[in-house]
Parts: C-alpha cells; sequence; structure tokens
C-alpha cells in the first residue's frame, strides 16, 4: 500500500518499524498542530517549541517541532494507534551542530519493539518537561541545549509507560 501522513504543515520521516503482524509504525518530526492522532491516543496535543528549520533539509518548522509517533494496520487502512511526545521546546530535531556532525543528520530517531508489543522510540531534545520522566534514569535534560530522550509506549500509543533522558 502507500498513504500520505501528516498535518498542515511540514513533517519529516525519520524511521520506519514493521511489527512481525505486518503492522507499520514511523516516527515523524512534526510541525502540523493537526496531525492525525488516533481517539486513544496518549497525547493528543502539538506541544511545540519555536519556529526553526531542519539544518540539512532545509525544511521550515514554522510552530516549531514534535515528535509524532504512528502505528498502521497491517493492510495500511487505519490507524492502530497515533501520537504527539514532547515538551513544550523543540523536539524530534538535532539542531546542535556537534551533534548533528556525529550523527549525520537532523532528524534521527529510531524504534524498536519487545516481544509484548510495546513500542520504544528514541529522539533529541531540547525539552526540560519531556512526560513520564520523573523517577527515571536521568529525570531532567542533562544541561546542554539537546538531549537525548528514550521512551516506551503501550502497543496501541495510547499509554507512555516512561521516559527519561539520556545525555551529558
Amino acid at each position: 500500500y502507500s498513504t500520505y501522513l501528516g498535518g498542515s504543515s511540514n513533517e519529516l520521516l525519520s524511521s520506519l518499524y514493521c511489527t512481525p503482524s505486518n503492522e507499520l509504525i514511523a516516527v515523524i518530526s512534526t510541525s502540523s498542530t493537526n496531525f492525525p492522532t488516533s481517539a486513544d491516543a496518549f497525547d493528543k496535543t502539538f506541544n511545540g517549541g519555536g519556529s526553526t528549520v531542519a539544518i540539512q533539509s532545509s525544511i521550515e518548522f514554522p510552530n516549531g517541532s514534535d515528535i509524532a509517533v504512528t502505528k498502521f494496520n497491517a493492510a495500511g487502512t487505519g490507524l492502530v494507534g497515533s501520537t504527539y511526545f514532547g515538551g513544550t521546546s523543540n523536539d524530534g530535531l538535532n539542531l546542535h551542530p556537534s551533534t548533528l556532525f556525529n550523527y549525520g543528520d537532523d532528524t534521527r530517531n529510531d524504534i524498536a519493539l519487545d516481544n509484548s508489543g510495546n513500542i520504544y522510540i528514541v529522539s533529541t531534545t531540547s525539552s526540560s518537561n519531556i512526560p513520564g520522566t520523573a523517577g527515571k534514569a536521568q529525570p531532567s535534560i542533562g544541561g546542554g541545549s539537546y538531549d537525548g530522550v528514550v521512551a516506551k509506549f503501550n502497543s496501541g500509543l495510547s499509554s507512555l509507560n516512561w521516559a527519561t533522558y539520556y545525555g551529558g
């Protein structure tokens, strides 16, 4: 199948993962305040940040950037789940020159699944208020302008099991 995914602003697809049941999961950096979320999404609200531009692709994010995670059914005819994820600053974009050099692109995100179907994502954030980090391995941003973030969602993206910052 082939389909479109996005809202009324710009998106950059950064990672895809096909589950053992042939469901497709996508991690996206979005500037859309109306990105399609599922009825029971963990977060249905764009969290934003400041207007920015992805360095290498020169794509504008006029509303700031947020992470979006979407899971399609096996036929590609509907969403199993779709949610925003992020804090009130820019998320899902790697805009720091030193990490951009080391990791090679400005939308480096990734996905993994565990044996129970839980969805793990890893991304970049400049937000100091990522949900789900209280009491976790690194509960606050490390002090620089950007940090890594790792999050675990249930298989339908309706709940966040935990999240943690990762970085110095």
